[in-house]
């Protein structure tokens, strides 16, 4: 088997990756950093329910918010033990650099000037996964909301096929991560008012941005 065959992407990651690229243009998900150390993309949405966060922050129905997508490809490769401290360890360092290349992009593109509110739809987690990922979270200032409320049918089923989509790309990246109970994903939903954001990570990327 010749060198360019062993480094050429599966024919399963080609398709899974392309499809994936396709709903992102679709939904207009974008990247907003080339560190591959960012695990999130974002998405610009109007807020469902009224939200208020613990430093005061209020968003109402209509309200613009950012949500915050996986960027999959850049996540830690999960042990086929399952998490662990390393892991763990790495996925908070990788939270925060995604979070500081985010401050340093929102202190440049001012039309997300009213955004108040970052909230993370996370299907990544299944059992001691999502525990580990909340209690990272919550030490970057995320406060952790209710999980898997009741939807509609089309909810459900659109929630059903994203499990799916997670999965195979799972499949496609790193195949020991796969579990019995993949399918079962829970969300983990999570805000971080960008007050929060600015006032742990504004600092340091506006620094960056101007290191004299």
């Amino acid at each position: 088997m010749s060198e360019t065959s062993l480094n050429s992407p599966s024919v399963l990651y080609q398709i899974v990756f392309g499809l994936d690229t396709l709903l992102r243009h679709w939904y207009s998900i974008t990247e907003y950093s080339t560190d591959n150390r960012c695990i999130f993309r974002i998405q610009l949405a109007e807020i469902e329910d009224i939200v208020r966060l613990a430093d005061g922050t209020l968003a109402r129905p209509g309200d613009r918010i950012i949500d915050l997508h996986l960027l999959n490809e850049h996540l830690p490769r999960l042990p086929a033990g399952g998490a662990t401290v390393e892991w763990a360890l790495e996925m908070r360092r990788c939270l925060e650099v995604s979070l500081l290349e985010l401050a340093a992009y929102l202190n440049v593109h001012q039309e997300f000037r009213d955004v108040r509110i970052l909230r993370g739809h996370i299907k990544l987690c299944v059992s001691e996964q999502c525990d580990q990922m909340a209690r990272l979270c919550r030490r970057l200032g995320f406060e952790i909301a209710d999980s898997d409320k009741p939807g509609s049918l089309i909810e459900r089923l659109h929630g059903f096929g994203q499990n799916i989509l997670i999965s195979l790309m799972v499949l496609a990246l790193n195949a020991v991560a796969i579990r019995a109970d993949t399918l079962r994903r829970t969300t983990l939903n999570a805000y971080l008012s960008r007050n929060q954001l600015m006032s742990r990570f504004g600092g340091r990327a506006a620094l960056r941005q101007n290191p004299n």
